[in-house]
């Protein structure tokens, strides 16, 4: 199958194009407009090289021109000051750690071994709990969907995002190990990874956060949140409406088979921890315990790691200053999110690295266990040149906000662009 995409106007045929970040960035972009992706996802590249690089993949465009996106303006992109000292201190950082560790710049972007046993830790304390819990202990309804939270963020979240390895096949695997088999990867990298990452808090483009702007039937601030989170872990998406430049062919699961030999072995692996997991933790309890407990088993846990979804993604979107937009890539990026809690390890741990949002989205290849170290880095640039750099000093601070924001209904806003 063929791979074409546009890319600043011009049109690409990558389908002998051997990436070095893998085929599925390049699916991401297949018939579409991937320019906001691939600026997101080459910050600290050579822009010279790059484009020297691209060159050789150049073609006409197609007999099916395929339309540009309309959300940014490139034009002087790379001539913007605050583009060019942000790439400048952060490429800088990079470097100087890629000497410390004596290896490539892009490897020093990935995790670290601590960042690794982290996530070895976090899995065997979900294992463990998971004993526990079918044991009937009531303390497991609640280490186990923080343990099991803590290791999905930090290995599904940063995976999704090529930011856990330098090897590919390897992060893949990984990124795959151990998770819901009710969460779709082609979903995730369609709809997260590209469409959520490129055109932030965007209408029609923005899948995250569409449903805050179109649908005010919910009550509460809290439902609206819970609802999210479920339809983001369980459900099926409706089809979202086509924008410029976004709308393509989807990434199934077709695509990830093509491509990756470990598929089949994490699907499987999957599965059977899944039947494990719902016999001896769920069955169990239903079936060994009176009605009252065995659903409070069943519940309590499923319950806890909706919320923590919800208010580990929902809260660094959802104020009313992040309704806004820009027509710069990276300034969008940085009005758009929101930060908590930057310099708390624990914070970072359970968050995933979500409470430093504005990093993560400006550099999302960049694992989440440096984005603490980017924060202050991000801030003084912003500083500098007069980006609104909006975060919180807690936790509890940002929800507050956040419930402030949807009870003032921001989805009826359409602000225009600066």
């Amino acid at each position: 199958m063929s791979i074409v995409t546009r890319i600043h106007g011009e049109h690409y045929d990558l389908t002998g194009f051997a990436h070095p970040g893998g085929t599925i960035p390049l699916k991401l972009i297949d018939g579409r407009d991937g320019t906001a992706l691939f600026e997101l996802y080459h910050p600290l590249a050579d822009r010279t090289q790059l484009r020297s690089r691209l060159e050789r993949f150049r073609i006409d465009p197609p007999e099916r021109e395929i339309e540009a996106q309309d959300s940014y303006d490139f034009s002087d992109f790379d001539r913007d000051p605050f583009v060019i000292e942000l790439r400048a201190r952060v490429r800088a950082y990079f470097e100087a750690l890629a000497r410390r560790r004596g290896c490539g710049l892009i490897e020093a972007t990935k995790a670290p071994w601590a960042k690794h046993v982290e996530n070895v830790v976090a899995f065997c304390a979900f294992a463990a709990s998971c004993v526990f819990l079918a044991r009937g202990h009531w303390l497991a309804t609640l280490t186990t969907p923080l343990c099991y939270w803590i290791y999905l963020v930090g290995m599904w979240h940063d995976g999704g995002h090529f930011a856990l390895c330098a090897n590919k096949k390897a992060e893949f695997f990984l990124y795959r190990l151990f998770v819901s088999p009710l969460m779709s990867s082609g979903r995730w990298y369609a709809t997260h990874s590209h469409r959520h990452h490129a055109y932030p808090n965007r209408p029609r483009l923005d899948g995250s956060t569409e449903a805050y702007y179109r649908d005010w039937s919910i009550k509460t601030p809290l439902k609206r949140l819970l609802r999210s989170a479920w339809s983001g872990l369980v459900r099926r998406p409706q089809r979202e409406r086509p924008a410029p430049g976004a709308d393509g062919p989807p990434l199934g699961l077709r695509s990830l088979r093509e491509h990756w030999h470990g598929f089949r072995l994490t699907r499987a692996l999957n599965l059977a921890a899944a039947v494990i997991f719902v016999k001896f933790v769920i069955l169990d309890n239903l079936l060994l315990r009176p009605t009252p407990a065995g659903l409070a088993f069943l519940l309590l846990p499923l319950t806890i790691l909706i919320a923590l979804y919800a208010f580990f993604t929902m809260v660094n979107h959802l104020h009313q200053a992040n309704f806004t937009r820009h027509r710069n890539l990276f300034r969008h990026q940085v009005i758009t999110s929101y930060n908590f809690c930057c310099g708390s390890y624990w914070m970072r741990l359970v968050s995933g690295g979500l409470n430093c949002q504005i990093e993560h989205h400006l550099f999302p290849s960049v694992n989440s266990w440096h984005l603490p170290a980017l924060a202050p880095i991000v801030k003084r640039a912003c500083q500098a040149h007069g980006v609104p750099y909006r975060e919180a000093g807690s936790f509890r601070e940002a929800v507050t906000d956040t419930l402030r924001a949807l009870r003032g209904r921001p989805g009826n806003r359409d602000p225009a662009g600066a």
